[in-house]
């Protein structure tokens, strides 16, 4: 797998907020480029995001699905973020893989991409999904 760069993508859940399909903002740095591999982050991880929200808990992590929109569908669709989660952490560590989950180039319009919970959560204080973007030009 060639990776040239990385991007670390933040999706913020306000305080609040109530629901269950949750999408991200757009993101200008990925437009046009190669998807090589993805992995996720919770609480358990990192502190906190870098622009200082927590991150989410290993319970809602565990029902959280990405569905990405690739060549004008939601041709990726639903993998369960823990399958992408890499980090062993924590006093109980939550599941973990090896390996980063690989992709062949595909090309991701993150507008119209989303996180999609098993079932519909109440955010009791504003927490972040954090997506790990490794990419070619």
């Amino acid at each position: 797998m060639q990776t040239n760069k990385f991007e670390l993508v933040e999706l913020v859940i306000q305080t609040g907020t109530i629901g269950q399909r949750f999408n991200f903002p757009d993101q200008p740095k990925l437009r046009y480029v190669k998807l090589n591999a993805l992995e996720t982050f919770d609480i358990n991880d990192l502190t906190v995001s870098s622009t200082g929200n927590a991150l989410v808990s290993a319970a809602n992590l565990k029902q959280a699905y990405l569905v990405l929109y690739i060549n004008g569908g939601e041709n990726v669709n639903r993998i369960p973020l823990i399958s992408i989660h890499r980090q062993q952490s924590g006093a109980t560590p939550s599941p973990f893989v090896m390996s980063l989950a690989q992709y062949q180039g595909q090309q991701v319009t993150w507008e119209k991409s989303y996180i999609l919970m098993g079932s519909s959560i109440t955010a009791a204080s504003t927490f972040s999904f954090l997506l790990g973007v490794h990419y070619t030009m």
